[in-house]
């Protein structure tokens, strides 16, 4: 089976990156280059994955700029590879001519799509007060946007002393897990995907500074409920 990725690259894409070629053998990786929307998330990564500053990749790697993932050129990257499956995280939505390039394309979505879709589901789930609403989501890419079949869905592990940065990381690194961890049953078979409903889609046009203050205020008290339970 020939394995190929399409991420971006900030370091929790690297850990990624990682985390998959140590468990499977990669053939092709596909890297948007994309910019941290904040210097506290950047740090916070620094925490996190700071030993993934220099990453050795051994199989066949391009990188594109933001936006040019549906481009002609990784289209033809793709079709030279003949993936079986793709995995992918972080990047830009897939589209067009890039989603017949592969048998099946699989996303790690840092929320529960059957609540939240799109972007920052960590927050809008702190925004409606529910952490019962944060987690991961394994799941088949179609046309729309988080939308396909559920695969396998996780949880996280809060701390007092969580951010808003570490509830969003750690949902990255606990969907890295769980792929790992499923992959081989997904791809037999035996693991099927599930329609559970598709959530709310936020964007990033979405986000304002008031609601990031509120959530960010919002999520000590969460938590402190939360974990006395």
């Amino acid at each position: 089976m020939k394995i190929g990725l399409i991420t971006s690259s900030c370091l929790r894409h690297g850990q990624f990156i990682r985390d998959i070629t140590e468990a499977f053998p990669v053939s092709a990786i596909v890297i948007e280059e994309k910019t941290y929307g904040s210097s506290d998330l950047e740090e916070k990564e620094k925490k996190y994955f700071g030993e993934l500053q220099s990453l050795d990749l051994f199989c066949d790697t391009i990188r594109c700029k933001k936006g040019e993932v549906n481009s002609d050129k990784i289209v033809k990257f793709m079709t030279r590879n003949s993936l079986d499956v793709v995995l992918t995280f972080g990047c830009s939505i897939l589209k067009g001519e890039i989603l017949k390039t592969s048998k099946r394309f699989i996303n790690i979505h840092t929320g529960l799509t059957q609540f939240y879709r799109g972007v920052d589901s960590s927050i809008w789930a702190i925004k409606d007060k529910s952490l019962d609403r944060i987690g991961v989501t394994i799941h088949e890419v179609n046309a729309g946007i988080d939308t396909g079949e559920i695969l396998v869905q996780g949880k996280i592990e809060f701390s007092l002393s969580d951010d808003l940065n570490d509830v969003f990381l750690k949902t990255c690194t606990r969907g890295f897990e769980i792929l790992v961890d499923n992959l081989s049953k997904i791809t037999s078979g035996e693991i099927k995907g599930a329609a559970r409903g598709a959530g709310k889609l936020y964007q990033n046009k979405d986000m304002t500074p008031e609601i990031l203050k509120s959530a960010a205020l919002e999520l000590p008290k969460l938590l402190q409920k939360h974990l006395s339970k």
